[in-house]
């Protein structure tokens, strides 16, 4: 695994964890629900953030095809 990778990683793993301690403060307790609740907001975060990557990759691409 390159630095690159771990990085995401991490980055999926602090927002999960955000999650979840926000949603257990409000409540008092952490339930199966919080868990489900945290790891859709984790995969809408990642699945927003990867279009937004892939948005300025394509962007990058198509920058170096018109300079050739």
């Amino acid at each position: 695994m390159d630095k690159k990778n771990i990085e995401i990683i991490l980055t999926i793993f602090i927002v999960f964890l955000g999650s979840l301690l926000i949603f257990s403060v409000v409540n008092g307790k952490v339930t199966v629900f919080m868990i489900i609740g945290a790891l859709s907001v984790t995969y809408i975060f990642v699945h927003y953030w990867e279009r937004q990557f892939l948005k300025k990759k394509y962007k990058d691409e198509i920058k170096q095809e018109k300079n050739m």
